[in-house]
């Protein structure tokens, strides 16, 4: 009998043998204690994801709303995240451009030249900790230059942008990110009022000049919650995935050995990466209508949580090697970036700044080891990694 729990501190460090018995034995499970259904194969996701008119996002994202001692984060109007069609395809619309793989390719030399930059820092010392010293800081740098957050202000939003996510239902955790909320909503308040003063070519411009649904520009609420969403779906996702890379190819030193002498295959890797370690582990969403599935029956009105990183592990989808990491799978049908209406804005984005990221990495730190015990936040459904301090030869900087 499997009994799972998405908020059970004791899956954190690794959910996937809950996971595969899901898979096997209860792929369409019921966790009555807190009344939501979870799909773990990957042809159910992946249909689920489609179908949003059946299973919709603008009721919440989380299983668990509120419990005693634990309120679901709140955002202000205008997170596309919490949206449906037509409106979310309006608000899409308004930064699609933006994100194009031509436009995002000319974001290149500053993804390398910032890379080298935070490298810079600790390649003489001969350690670091590559989560907070490179893969949180690399997208916060990039994400605040396309937004168009002004220098001075790099530091705080740094802060904010990583505690913005769904907190860990503790009383301190929650006090951070109300705290990062409230200050990230002041100061994209000011950016509004200096961006429609002054407008640049930068994100936060197009925002505060645009107009979505009836041809309206966005109200200082929406302009906030819509510049929160972003974050949460371009930032914090692509910080873990730069560390969930860096931690499967310490883990793996012979294919890390074969990205170093043969760089061209690193696209690959990061698909695996992608796939093997999602950066989201599972999304909600809620029934618009009854639904069978399995044999059994998901009410209308009901959470479903639908479990990426599950899906993207199956074997009846990857192989009976699903389970094995492989840097060199070809492995771009997995569920990571999405699927259906809300499929990653930001992909092109986020797979530059990975392939940047990490092939910078092997090539001016090739061999590296982990120096300690790696353990991830309790944190739904973004799963990041609390450290990764690790261990090489000193080298140069540039």
């Amino acid at each position: 009998m499997v009994f799972f729990d998405p908020y059970d501190p004791s899956l954190i460090d690794d959910p996937y043998p809950t996971y595969r018995l899901l898979r096997d034995e209860a792929p369409v499970y019921y966790g009555a204690h807190r009344n939501f259904w979870a799909l773990s194969r990957f042809a159910d996701v992946k249909m689920a994801l489609g179908d949003h008119e059946t299973f919709c996002s603008s009721q919440g994202l989380i299983v668990m709303e509120s419990t005693e001692g634990y309120a679901a984060p709140e955002f202000p109007p205008g997170n596309m995240l919490l949206m449906d069609p037509p409106e979310h395809t309006a608000y899409r619309r308004l930064v699609s451009r933006r994100f194009l793989q031509k436009g995002i390719a000319e974001l290149e030399p500053r993804i390398q030249a910032t890379a080298d930059q935070l490298i810079d820092a600790f390649i003489e010392r001969g350690s670091a900790d590559l989560v907070s010293e490179f893969a949180v800081a690399l997208p916060a740098m990039v994400f605040a230059h396309i937004l168009g957050i002004p220098k001075n202000e790099w530091s705080a939003f740094q802060q904010y942008s990583a505690k913005l996510v769904s907190p860990a239902p503790t009383p301190e955790a929650m006090a951070e990110h109300h705290d990062a909320v409230e200050g990230v909503s002041h100061l994209f308040a000011k950016l509004l009022v200096e961006k429609r003063a002054h407008p640049a070519d930068d994100l936060l411009s197009e925002l505060a000049n645009g107009t979505v649904v009836n041809e309206a520009p966005l109200s200082e609420a929406e302009f906030i919650g819509y510049g929160i969403s972003l974050l949460i779906a371009g930032n914090d996702t692509t910080s873990n995935v730069l560390a969930n890379g860096s931690y499967l190819l310490a883990r793996n030193p012979d294919q890390r050995a074969l990205l170093v002498a043969e760089p061209r295959r690193i696209g690959a890797a990061v698909e695996e990466i992608l796939r093997y370690e999602p950066p989201v582990h599972g999304l909600a969403r809620t029934l618009t209508r009854d639904i069978d599935l399995h044999g059994a029956r998901m009410s209308e009105g009901t959470k479903v949580l639908l479990l990426f990183a599950s899906a993207n592990r199956d074997e009846r989808e990857f192989g009976l090697d699903a389970g094995h990491f492989d840097a060199n799978r070809q492995s771009e049908a997995h569920l990571s970036f999405g699927f259906g209406v809300h499929y990653c804005v930001g992909l092109h984005l986020g797979r530059l700044e990975a392939r940047i990221g990490l092939q910078t990495l092997l090539s001016r730190v090739p061999d590296f080891e982990i120096a300690a015990d790696v353990h991830w936040h309790h944190v739904i459904p973004t799963r990041p990694m609390s450290a990764l301090l690790v261990e090489f030869a000193p080298g140069p900087t540039f």
